[in-house]
């Protein structure tokens, strides 16, 4: 018996060292993350070298953007006074190359049939195809083989079915412009909720005028813009260019254009940039662009992130830009990328 006792106590004994010893290993665990947080907090490791993976780069074609007129001044309001100081490298991304797939016009057929498109296509010039819509001639849908982008136009101006129309409710007009662009393969998560912008558009004979209000307006515009890219803002080149947009009625799509560049996320490499002094020396010397004409002849800049320009023009690579934000809720932007490294 006493043998049995004893091998109960030691039993005892051990099983309390044994929870002991998984304490004191949790409590270090837990000392060591937060020490090394700490450490990292307070000397944080420096970054990784930049990778210039795709060698020399072409220089940013900002071309699509407003040009500045002679005679512009600039100034700067931040909230430091100073320029901010930015990370000192940023991704540039791959875009896809144009080309024609095996069995694309099939996939492109199918994406039309769902979008209510059903006949069969026709050749149009640029290496596009145009489908008719059986149940109204008018409306015409033309995409393009390469980078399934298209168009949807029809006369919708002069329908009396539509001039005589409101739209249901602006939340009907941003989900069928939703299921519309879903059609064609375009992910909700590219274009976020807060990225949308509408307008109230009514039809005055060959015009479209903005109105203020549902009540007055025939169809409501949306304009979809890219989500984050690498946790930096997506622009186009123009505030109002036509790159994701869709004209809704009170029953259907009248109009809509997508045109956007097939840019390949996980095909990436790091560049050092230029830096915000050197950028803001550029913009004042006429050499970046702005995304809505000029006002006025004093730009007064308020704040300086980087960020993105999505434009045509670009064709290889998505590279960084400086965005400089005026007072007037204008923006310029400058390209990042270091001299050193763009052909």
């Amino acid at each position: 018996m006493s043998s049995l006792t004893e091998a109960a106590i030691f039993s005892k004994k051990a099983s309390i060292w044994v929870v002991v010893a998984i304490a004191a290993v949790i409590f270090l665990m837990i000392f060591f993350g937060i020490a090394g947080n700490i450490k990292n907090a307070l000397f944080p490791p420096p970054p990784l070298p930049a990778t210039v993976a795709f060698g020399k780069l072409p220089k940013m074609d900002i071309s699509e953007g407003y040009k500045p007129t002679v005679g512009i001044t600039y100034s700067l309001e931040t909230i430091s006074g100073d320029l901010p100081t930015l990370a000192a490298y940023a991704k540039v991304f791959a875009i896809a190359p144009s080309v024609l797939s095996f069995g694309a016009i099939e996939d492109i057929k199918a994406k039309a049939a769902s979008a209510g498109f059903d006949g069969e296509p026709s050749e149009s010039e640029g290496g596009k195809v145009e489908f008719v819509d059986l149940q109204n001639s008018s409306r015409i849908l033309t995409i393009d083989k390469t980078t399934g982008n298209f168009s949807l136009r029809s006369n919708f101006a002069s329908d009396q079915n539509i001039i005589t129309s409101r739209p249901a409710s602006l939340e009907d007009a941003v989900k069928t412009a939703r299921e519309f662009f879903e059609n064609f393969g375009i992910s909700v998560s590219e274009f976020p909720e807060d990225k949308i912008r509408t307008q109230f558009i009514r039809i005055d004979g060959n015009s479209l005028t903005v109105v203020s209000s549902l009540s007055a307006a025939n169809l409501v515009r949306v304009d979809f813009f890219r989500g984050d890219i690498d946790k930096l803002p997506v622009l186009w080149p123009k505030d109002k260019s036509e790159l994701a947009t869709v004209l809704v009625s009170e029953r259907t799509v009248v109009s809509a254009d997508l045109n956007l560049l097939p840019v390949r996320k996980n095909s990436f490499a790091t560049y050092p940039l230029k830096g915000t002094a050197k950028a803001f020396e550029e913009l004042k010397a006429g050499r970046g662009a702005f995304v809505k004409p000029l006002t006025t002849t004093n730009v007064v800049i308020s704040d300086v992130r980087l960020g993105y320009i999505e434009s045509s023009t670009n064709q290889q690579y998505l590279e960084p830009v400086y965005l400089f934000y005026s007072l007037d809720e204008q923006v310029g932007y400058v390209g990042a990328v270091d001299e050193k490294w763009l052909k």
